[in-house]
């Protein structure tokens, strides 16, 4: 990493995600300052462990040091939070979009149980991780993130601090005053707490980077406070790491720079947090859950249903209970984080839960499963739910079961007569790949796919770790799609999934 600089690049967007974004500002204006509601009567058992869920936002799975990341010193905080707790390996997101994302974390549930389809909020009634903790006796703070995180109104925490007094959720000194602060009032309230911290690094825009024109006038609309501080460092693009999912090209490496420098404040922002647990003594009770909520604003990554889209960072520590330095192998997902914390908290798990507390995995003494579960994805709306933009515009519905060894898509979009739409086109990235597709007929084809999916795809994860070889009609390969189809299929039926009349159809059609 090198001494600090500016770089400028350049944004592009599509006409149907710039209306979308701009509609966000006035659909979707920040709630005054809170008056909190009372706080229950109930009070939570003696020592009851505090809780802070550690997020951040748009990070690639394989983005930090202890996850393999080969550039020096780009996540210290990450890597030591790793060092004192439990590492899994292969866990991931229920989907690969923010909102419901999010929403599996707080409710346990897959997107249609909950209501969370797209950037929807969830169903009137669906109990959520943080209301039954507060109604169990925790003090209940939120960090950022406050429209993609339920509950979404703000009498329902005690704690409600916006991106606006975080440095738009990305200035590590703001995350560590209020993070203080919550813990000091809760211990003056002789209560435990549950923080949610949600860093929005390494979300666009990245550091070096030029605010792109339509998030000019967002902030015009809605203005989200000081710009978050420079980060110290920048990364340099020779020393970057390209993914095998994209070109390397100079745009390519410029933008992935931009993208690592933001990962490195992120990491900043969760040592300051840790730092502000140290400080208060809370560290010693205080079960952290670190994860990211999807991967990369970058193609085939996020909203896709593809490992770099699903694939997830999660690391616990917990002192007592989670084995430092442990990594545990099998398979987890975004739903298991409601039924895993309230599992620790000793809080009987609410009914219609999808997820499954991984608890037992932290002690290091159950043996591992070897990756067997079967992980589904989802992915229906990318757009906000406004009027001004068609409904069928940005809705690409798909499900995806992801195994120890495969990964199998079935995009029930193919075949429509529309190109994806995606927040990963913006930036500098995207634009090189159309500008080298077209000279290039491997690099056209590479695109075609990203735009336009098959209605199958069937991956080997470990040969083919980056998904660039689609073997659906490989004869080696059909008795292992007829299996994850039937496995697809008992879970739509299991969950009563909405497309599973369509998948019924496609299945019997082929």
């Amino acid at each position: 990493m090198s001494k600090t600089r500016r770089r400028g690049c350049t944004f592009s967007l599509l006409a149907v995600s710039a209306v979308a974004v701009i509609g966000i500002a006035i659909a979707r204006r920040p709630a005054p300052p809170p008056i909190p509601s009372p706080a229950p009567a109930v009070t939570a058992a003696p020592g009851s462990p505090n809780i802070l869920l550690l997020t951040v936002d748009d990070m690639n799975w394989d983005s930090s040091g202890v996850y393999g990341n080969p550039i020096p010193g780009i996540t210290p905080n990450i890597d030591r939070l790793a060092a004192e707790g439990v590492l899994f390996q292969q866990a991931f997101v229920t989907s690969p979009i923010c909102q419901p994302s999010r929403s599996a974390w707080m409710t346990g549930r897959y997107p249609h149980a909950s209501g969370a389809i797209g950037f929807l909020p969830i169903n009137p009634g669906v109990p959520t991780l943080p209301e039954t903790l507060r109604g169990a006796g925790w003090r209940i703070g939120i960090l950022a993130k406050n429209t993609h995180t339920p509950p979404l109104e703000p009498t329902a925490w005690d704690y409600w601090i916006t991106p606006r007094d975080l440095g738009v959720g990305r200035d590590p000194e703001a995350f560590y005053r209020h993070t203080r602060r919550f813990i000091e009032d809760s211990k003056k309230a002789g209560k435990p707490f549950f923080l949610n911290a949600n860093i929005q690094d390494p979300h666009r825009p990245f550091p070096g980077g030029k605010r792109a024109w339509w998030g000019n006038i967002l902030n015009f609309l809605d203005p989200q406070g000081d710009l978050p501080p420079d980060p110290p460092q920048f990364v340099e693009p020779q020393n970057v790491h390209v993914p095998g999912y994209l070109p390397d090209l100079p745009e390519v490496r410029e933008e992935l720079s931009q993208y690592y420098t933001a990962v490195h404040r992120a990491d900043q922002s969760v040592g300051r947090i840790m730092q502000a647990l140290r400080e208060t003594g809370a560290d010693r009770n205080t079960l952290i859950v670190f994860a990211s909520d999807n991967g990369m604003a970058f193609p085939f990554a996020k909203q896709t249903l593809y490992d770099a889209g699903l694939r997830s960072q999660l690391i616990v520590r917990w002192p007592g209970h989670a084995k430092a330095g442990h990594v545990v192998s099998d398979m987890a997902t975004g739903t298991d984080v409601m039924p895993t914390i309230l599992h620790a908290a000793g809080i009987q798990a609410p009914a219609g839960m999808n997820g499954k507390s991984f608890l037992t995995a932290l002690s290091g003494s159950t043996p591992a499963s070897q990756g067997a579960r079967e992980i589904v994805g989802y992915v229906d709306r990318v757009d906000i739910a406004l009027p001004v933009v068609p409904r069928k515009v940005l809705a690409y519905p798909s499900r995806s079961i992801t195994t120890g060894d495969t990964i199998y898509i079935w995009n029930q979009w193919s075949g429509e007569d529309k190109d994806f739409i995606s927040e990963s086109q913006t930036g500098l990235t995207y634009p090189a790949m159309k500008r080298s597709a077209e000279a290039n007929r491997a690099a056209a084809d590479r695109l075609r796919l990203y735009l336009r999916r098959p209605a199958e795809e069937l991956y080997d994860r470990r040969a083919d770790p980056n998904a660039l070889n689609n073997r659906v009609r490989d004869q080696a390969m059909q008795s292992r799609l007829k299996t994850l189809r039937n496995a697809l299929l008992a879970q739509m039926i299991q969950s009563r999934d909405p497309q599973l009349p369509a998948y019924q159809a496609y299945l019997r059609a082929n």
